[in-house]
């Protein structure tokens, strides 16, 4: 009813939809939170049912760049321990790529968009699995801030990818999804 942006949290569960993991940004930089939401930087802290830290993913400020480029994570499991990162442009060193819909409308409210699906291809261009921003309805779209995203991806993929996928679906849920008009 404010419009005023809060820090994110995430319940994340498994296939079965059992509650496997919780997220929450660290709630700093509030005025950047509410000047820039989808260009802000974040530490986004995974913790286990037991409240135990499992993976910490850091985000940098990027207010003044340009949102369309230079977007990047870092992926740490244990926090510490850097296991991958999310970078939006391509650099050599690459295992994944993730394309987005080219017809990509990205906003809350439109009812023809249903879902949004970003594919999870590797570098030969085969598609293993996807991002994919889940269609809620009128209301929940565009009353509240609250999403839904799965992530799609093959079972024995190593953990490593996967931590990074869900790195990179915090990261598409910021760049395309997170405003407050």
């Amino acid at each position: 009813m404010t419009n005023w942006e809060t820090a994110n949290r995430y319940a994340i569960h498994n296939a079965n939809w059992q509650q496997a993991y919780m997220a929450f940004e660290e709630d700093k930089m509030s005025c950047a939170r509410q000047c820039c939401p989808n260009k802000r930087g974040y530490v986004m802290h995974v913790v286990d049912n037991y409240g135990r830290e499992v993976m910490r993913i850091t985000r940098p400020f990027k207010c003044c760049a340009d949102m369309y480029w230079g977007n990047e994570t870092t992926v740490e499991a244990p926090p510490g321990n850097v296991i991958g990162r999310v970078v939006e442009d391509m650099v050599p060193s690459q295992a994944l790529k993730i394309d987005g819909p080219l017809d990509c409308c990205c906003c809350r409210i439109c009812n023809a968009c249903g879902d949004q699906v970003f594919e999870i291809k590797t570098m030969q261009g085969e598609k293993i699995g996807d991002i994919r921003k889940k269609w809620t309805g009128f209301a929940q779209e565009y009353f509240t801030d609250a999403d839904t995203f799965t992530c799609d991806f093959p079972v024995d993929l190593d953990v490593r990818m996967k931590a990074t996928i869900l790195a990179a679906t915090f990261l598409v849920d910021f760049m395309f999804f997170e405003d407050n008009n």
